[in-house]
């Protein structure tokens, strides 16, 4: 598989033809597409392979007086741990996916793709730029949820183990450093306010330190509404405009499952990020019970733009089901058939969906399309084999253990 990339990346190379150092916006939109792929493969050599590490590593030490031995070791031990590649694929978490949505600008060149994991939802800003040869590079990437470009967060890991190393050696991150401890002991002590209280006072100097103002938000959310909102306004008053905060406010408003606030911050989310399928099939689920008219719309928007998108279905799967529209249902299964080469009938089981599995429509359905005795049944018989393999590792332990003449 990651000889595919190598391949699939010098005829990209070639194709852009690499002595124009101007790209198109065409080739910048390939060259995230190769990216979003190779994220979702899990292939962080390929990160490391289009990322300009040089331009990293002088965003990170510039302007900082270190000696000569720690810069160097900084290179040297980052690249054997902290690769691009290994950052960018831990966003997704265990079970998350990448997606390209668009070029947020051509000149500079930045695209704007979603992550959805068990963290929740997110959205990175790739940097791209074109190196000696012309070729296009990753030059830094932001995230929202992290409020910070990929470089940032590293170059604060630099100035706190310098400020360990160097005794004479200030900073404003370093000096922040013994509060942010102090706040991080409270705060999990369970004394969440005087915690709160102390952040609240902190000069703007440290409140500017975006990991900050993030522990300020979460405990703000602890304590409650009142304390969420007065988190809020700091943070609008230090950085108006950055995306973080309505994406964090609407995780919050999920958490308290408060229907208004959710569905004001997706809205506050796409003005800010433009449209976004994800962002509509979560407004759906949202006003499905209310206003399933207006959610069929929106996910049919959703599907035209994004039909190869799994969850999408599932969400308009039941709500049909819920309205008893079968005939839509079915029409849809095709869909999501021709798009998958799966049979959704195979993986749509629910107790509560008796009387569309009784109705002729679903009937018709798998006549046509049989369903799969059981689709997870490679897995279910794995997972029986590695079972009987540690029964019988468990009876051979036993018998090593309790030997005493006894015939197993």
């Amino acid at each position: 598989m990651k000889r595919f990339y190598i391949y699939t990346l010098l005829l990209f190379l070639l194709a852009c033809n690499s002595t124009d150092s101007s790209k198109s916006k065409a080739d910048y939109e390939a060259f995230c597409q190769l990216l979003e792929q190779a994220v979702n493969d899990r292939n962080d050599e390929f990160v490391d392979l289009v990322y300009d590490f040089d331009n990293l590593v002088s965003e990170v030490t510039k302007g900082i007086d270190a000696p000569e031995y720690y810069e160097n070791g900084f290179k040297e031990g980052f690249q054997k741990t902290y690769t691009p590649g290994v950052i960018l694929l831990s966003s997704l978490g265990e079970e998350g996916y990448y997606k390209f949505l668009r070029m947020k600008s051509v000149d500079p060149p930045i695209g704007l793709f979603r992550i959805v994991s068990e963290m929740g939802v997110n959205y990175h800003e790739i940097y791209m730029n074109t190196n000696e040869e012309g070729e296009i590079v990753i030059e830094d990437f932001y995230s929202y949820l992290e409020a910070e470009l990929f470089s940032q967060g590293i170059r604060r890991l630099y100035i706190i183990n310098l400020a360990n190393e160097v005794e004479d050696f200030e900073h404003p991150i370093a000096e922040a450093l013994p509060v942010i401890s102090e706040v991080a002991l409270l705060a999990d002590g369970g004394q969440q306010e005087k915690a709160f209280g102390k952040i609240m006072s902190l000069p703007k100097s440290v409140l500017e330190q975006k990991i900050v103002l993030l522990i300020m938000l979460t405990l703000g959310n602890d304590l409650g509404k009142d304390s969420l909102q007065m988190a809020a306004h700091k943070f609008r008053e230090v950085y108006p405009d950055d995306p973080l905060l309505n994406l964090k406010m609407m995780e919050f408003s999920f958490l308290a499952s408060d229907t208004t606030e959710i569905l004001n911050y997706i809205g506050k989310v796409q003005k800010q990020i433009g449209y976004d399928p994800y962002l509509e099939m979560l407004k759906a689920t949202v006003i499905k019970d209310q206003q399933p008219e207006e959610a069929k719309r929106l996910l049919y928007k959703a599907l035209e733009k994004e039909p190869e998108n799994d969850e999408l279905y599932w969400v308009l799967f039941d709500l049909l089901i819920r309205e008893k529209e079968y005939e839509k249902t079915v029409e849809w299964f095709g869909k999501m058939k021709e798009q998958f080469d799966e049979n959704p009938a195979d993986y749509l089981v629910y107790d509560g969906y008796q009387d569309f599995y009784d109705s002729t429509p679903y009937l018709n359905w798998i006549k046509e399309n049989p369903l799969h005795e059981n689709p997870n049944l490679e897995i279910d018989s794995l997972l029986r084999m590695f079972e009987k393999l540690k029964l019988e590792e468990q009876e051979q332990d036993h018998h090593h253990h309790h030997h005493h003449g006894h015939s197993h």
